[in-house]
């Protein structure tokens, strides 16, 4: 028996609002029966996970760049620092010898 539009909009709607490891759960102890609410519902899981794992790799592509960008701009500082630590050292130099 095919399923009429509306119970598949509802189905799915319902699939929306349920989460992901509820679905999983439904799925792994055969309480979705119908093959085309099993379909629907493993294809909602695929989608969701890899929105997920898409998620946390631009995650960690972030982390390592915000990581980069931290060492650099601590490197430039500490470079300043010391140049700016030469600079005073060898302007009192040159006054204590100029007296």
């Amino acid at each position: 028996m095919a399923a009429d539009r509306q119970e598949i909009a509802d189905f799915k709607a319902r699939l929306g609002r349920t989460p992901t490891k509820v679905i999983m759960k439904l799925l792994d102890d055969d309480v979705i029966t119908r093959a085309w609410k099993r379909e629907l519902a493993e294809a909602e899981v695929a989608r969701r996970n890899e929105g997920e794992s898409r998620f946390s790799a631009n995650e960690a592509l972030r982390l390592i760049h915000h990581h980069k960008s931290a060492v650099l701009k601590s490197w430039l500082i500490a470079a300043f620092l010391i140049v700016c630590l030469i600079a005073i050292a060898i302007m009192f130099g040159l006054n204590i010898t100029s007296k």
